[in-house]
């Protein structure tokens, strides 16, 4: 995908990397689990790197 804001622009040739894990526990902790999700955006218009993470920790009742 070419990603611009306008016509006249140059493009952002933007890349992105995503990793998503998860873990299940068993046990005494069966019923737990954890997530984490990854990512980084790298363009070479911008400066800096866009980078997220999102950890979460879940039980089932």
């Amino acid at each position: 995908m070419d990603l611009k804001e306008a016509e006249n622009l140059v493009s952002r040739n933007q890349s992105e990397y995503m990793l998503f894990g998860i873990y299940n526990f068993t046990g005494t902790l069966k019923g737990f689990s954890v997530s984490n999700f990854a990512g980084i955006q790298t363009s070479p218009r911008y400066d800096k790197n866009f980078l997220q993470n999102r950890f979460a920790l879940s039980y089932k009742f």
